[in-house]
């Protein structure tokens, strides 16, 4: 799946902006089914790196990061779940 929308900022948030908002596309693939929670682990790929652009667009699909209080995000319910991310590549 890839994500086209726009994006500018209002406060501390990317938002869609349409009008003035500078281009965002992010490429979105499922590394495996939805848990029973729902939540899924994703593979997020942004073109052009705008600050929030992943987290946006999440938000903006109406599939935020768990966690994420900022876009929407549901708090998980383990004890010291935390917003993380990390690069899984050949050299570690």
């Amino acid at each position: 799946m890839v994500c086209n929308l726009p994006l500018g900022w209002e406060g501390r948030r990317a938002v869609l902006d349409e009008v003035s908002g500078k281009t965002a596309t992010t490429s979105f693939r499922a590394l495996g089914a939805a848990l029973a929670d729902g939540t899924q682990l994703v593979e997020c790929s942004p073109l052009q790196g705008r600050k929030h652009q992943i987290r946006a667009h999440l938000s903006l699909l109406g599939s935020p990061i768990a966690n994420d209080a900022l876009y929407g995000g549901d708090a998980a319910e383990e004890e010291g779940a935390v917003l993380e991310a990390f690069r899984d590549d050949e050299e570690g």
